[in-house]
């Protein structure tokens, strides 16, 4: 979901400057006159070359963002085509306000400058040479570029870069550790960043061969050295401390032929082992009335000294559940890190702060080191009025191709009970359109979560054992209306309740535990439903079951368990994995009051109406007991301008009641902007089915995979990246054992692979800071439907996909 808080002068800025540009097409294709604006005979920059040897490490587009002598943006990368500057001379020198807003919006002529160019070749140079090209070296050209006699001139900079040959590490040894023992010298070498190999058995001396020379490796290795050492009670271990000191490398190896190999020695001075001392905690506020308390209690080896004003409901208890740790232990920098993200986590705290005073020496043993952490909260109460755009959930709990345009309100208050605990009220209505089909959605929702900074009785002790990054606990109410008029759905209510634990192992692992996820809801269809979802199913019993999907009052519960890894930006999605993989089983508890309640002498496969113990036979609950399980995988592999994105989604479904079919919202669905999208929304499958609508029965069993190369044609146009994408997506989703629908759906090993739908296209993205444009143009390449045709029917109708945000 993208919302907008837009900055009036940021937009602004923006919107003239893609109107501005859009005017000024037809000058693009024209020409485009020199103007007054420019320095009479002042040499203009008009293109910048990079040419010769590249580092290893960096691309020659990376190399590029290094330099500062730069010529104007120019249009899709056309030489001579710069519409930003045409708009800056379009205010030419006039002082009005639209010559000003004009020469803002654009981007001013850039000339020749003899130092920058300079100082970029040298920043290049050292640059390759900190990568351990000793004699590099950059040489510059300037080439005069023909133009009329009566126009300035105009120069083309060269930088040539000559990287000469590598040097090498010879062999890395650390001296100076004689206080760790044996156990953390072996630690330290296998938490080394370098590629090394040990010397002699028992030595801190390594050899590093192959391994060639760089800073910027060496500077590393001396954070992870100092790292170390802060874990293991080094508390006053700084950048000084640690000196890698280089032999081998001769005055005259610069600017002659250096060594092929060097030798480099860690000299570090660890300095003494520290235990933490007392720790005092100061937390101000925002409330001029609240008198000033203080506590003090008695922790490990010391005392934990709480001191709060101007806060009436922060808790001594909180801030102590969120130490991580106590007077007495061993002096550990990541315990510290660990405390700060914890109260940083609450969100009651503006400002947070640790510093260590001043040691305490006069006990025996290890000296002391007091800390003393400084905190300012929030304001408690806050509402925010909000407007957005997003691509939502549908109906059916699926994804959708709707983009929704709304508004919304809510309020929020912090430490609602003084343990960090925070409640969100939240109230939306918005309006939406099916770009693939033109469907109108209308949609109300109210809803209330409580969050908590911890997990809560009975599960607390969970926290204790598993000693997780971060821990909540999530209660969350919801109520929703929707009316989908052109599909002929109606949902008159629906009332969701969930409990969810959330543990992260690591900063990206997370398990979410779902134990009540409580569904009540109230479809019905409007006319015309019959007619475009129902005359193409003969068979009567599955005609029931997808009347009983959209015309009978529902209820759902179920368990969940969730495992996510996730290392890509979730905005982005240009590197790293996402992986999640999630169990289900649900409508068990309303199996259990059917069969032991309602009707101990036979199942009836729904409960009463509401209310709950006075409904009749014509208002019951349907129920349907079922398992579920998914695993959704992707990874992105960046590589220069270039990105390669793949997906993978394995999902099955399987009724274990009576009923043969699970609810329709665990079903799965293919085809649409997020998924094989030479289909249309959710109309691909299940299996070989040939029908119109068929997708409002979607299926138990579902594979998708998708592939996208994604390539960065411009940057920083309209203050935008621009990516062309080429991608190919194949799937389906077919019935599962159970299911009683044609034999055409169902899900066979012997052919499953003859019916996946095969999809391929190209788009684009436009992608700023704060949002992403997506367009894609989809073929279907290959039908699970047998044709007759020699080429798919799908090639001649291509289909046209708009969304926010990455296809996956």
């Amino acid at each position: 979901m993208i919302r907008w808080t837009p900055r009036r002068n940021a937009v602004l800025h923006h919107g003239v400057s893609l109107v501005l540009a859009l005017l000024l097409i037809p000058a693009v294709l024209g020409q485009a006159p020199e103007a007054a604006v420019d320095t009479v005979g002042t040499p203009r920059l008009v293109e910048v070359r990079l040419i010769g040897d590249r580092l290893p490490t960096l691309t020659r587009q990376e190399l590029r963002d290094q330099l500062r002598t730069r010529p104007n943006r120019r249009f899709l990368g056309i030489p001579g085509v710069t519409p930003a500057l045409w708009i800056y001379r379009l205010g030419g020198g006039g002082e009005g306000a639209v010559a000003r807003s004009l020469r803002r919006a654009g981007e001013p002529p850039t000339f020749y400058e003899a130092p920058v160019v300079q100082a970029d070749a040298e920043r290049l140079m050292s640059l390759f040479r900190q990568e351990g090209f000793r004699a590099a070296v950059v040489a510059t050209r300037i080439d005069t570029l023909a133009v009329p006699e009566d126009a300035p001139p105009r120069l083309r900079v060269t930088f040539d870069v000559t990287a000469g040959p590598p040097t090498y590490l010879r062999s890395v040894r650390y001296e100076g550790i004689d206080a760790l023992t044996r156990e953390e010298r072996e630690a330290l070498v296998e938490s080394t960043t370098l590629s090394l190999q040990p010397d002699k058995a028992g030595t801190l001396r390594f050899r590093a061969k192959g391994h060639r020379f760089s800073e910027r490796e060496l500077l590393g290795e001396r954070r992870a050295v100092i790292d170390f050492l802060r874990a293991r009670g080094f508390a006053r271990v700084t950048r000084d401390s640690v000196r890698a000191v280089i032999f081998g490398m001769p005055d005259g190896a610069v600017n002659g032929v250096p060594p092929d190999s060097v030798d480099v020695a860690f000299r570090i001075r660890p300095g003494s082992r520290f235990r933490f001392g007392d720790l005092s905690v100061v937390v101000s506020g925002t409330e001029v009335e609240a008198p000033t308390r203080t506590d003090t209690m008695a922790v490990g080896d010391g005392l934990v000294t709480t001191r709060i004003a101007g806060e009436s409901r922060v808790s001594p208890n909180l801030l102590r559940r969120s130490l991580r740790v106590e007077p007495g232990q061993p002096y550990d920098q990541e315990a510290l890190l660990e405390t700060k993200r914890r109260l940083e986590r609450t969100g009651l705290f503006a400002f947070s702060e640790i510093v260590s005073l001043a040691p305490d020496t006069a006990d025996a043993g290890l000296p002391r080191l007091p800390h003393r952490i400084t905190l300012r909260t929030r304001k408690r109460h806050s509402v925010r009025l909000e407007g957005f755009v997003l691509q939502r959930t549908g109906l059916l709990g699926t994804e959708t191709e709707e983009l929704a345009l709304g508004a919304g309100a809510s309020y929020r208050t912090l430490n609602l009970f003084g343990g960090g605990e925070v409640l969100t009220l939240r109230t939306t209505g918005s309006v939406a359109g099916d770009f693939a089909a033109g469907f109108p959605t209308a949609q109300a929702e109210i809803g209330a979560t409580l969050t908590a900074p911890r997990l809560v009785v009975p599960f607390g002790g969970l926290e204790q054992v598993l000693r997780p990054y971060d821990a909540r606990t999530r209660l969350a109410l919801g109520f929703l209306t929707a009316r989908r008029q052109a599909l002929g759905v109606i949902v008159r209510g629906r009332a969701s309740l969930g409990f969810r634990l959330e543990v992260q192992h690591t900063p990206s692992l997370t398990s979410l535990m779902d134990l009540v996820d409580f569904g009540l809801s109230d479809p019905d269809t409007l006319d015309g439903f019959s007619a475009r979802f129902l005359s193409f199913v003969d068979d009567p019993v599955t005609r029931r079951f997808i009347l009983e999907d959209y015309t009978s009052p529902q209820i759902n519960n179920a368990v969940r368990y969730t495992i996510r890894n996730v290392t890509a930006d979730p905005f982005r999605r240009a590197r790293g994995h996402a992986v999640e993989a999630a169990i289900e089983t649900g409508g068990q508890v309303s199996a259990l009051l059917d069969r032991f309640v309602f009707t101990p002498d036979s199942i009836e496969g729904s409960l009463p109406g509401l209310p709950l113990f006075g409904g009749d036979a014509s208002n019951r609950l349907e129920y349907r007991p079922y398992l579920r399980a998914q695993l959704d995988a992707r990874r992105y592999l960046p590589r220069g301008r270039t990105t390669l994105a793949l997906k993978i989604i394995v999902g099955v479904a399987h009724p274990i009641g009576e009923t043969p079919v699970v609810p329709f919202d665990r079903r799965f669905y293919a085809g649409g902007a997020s998924s094989v999208r030479g289909w249309r929304l959710r109309t691909l499958g299940p299996g070989a089915v040939d029908a119109d609508g068929a997708f409002v029965q979607g299926g138990e069993v579902k594979l998708e995979v998708s592939g996208e190369l994604r390539y960065v044609v411009l940057r920083n146009v309209l203050s935008a990246n621009w990516q062309v994408v080429t991608f190919a997506d194949a799937g389906n989703t077919w019935f599962g054992p159970r299911n009683p629908g044609e034999e055409a759906g169902q899900f066979r090993f012997d052919r499953f692979y003859r019916e996946l739908g095969l999809g391929a296209g190209t788009g684009l993205r436009i992608g700023w800071d704060y949002l992403i444009l997506r367009f894609d143009l989809a073929w279907q390449v290959r039908s699970p439907i047998p044709e007759q045709s020699l080429f798919p029917e799908g090639l001649d109708r291509p289909l046209l996909h708009f969304g926010i945000g990455q296809a996956f």
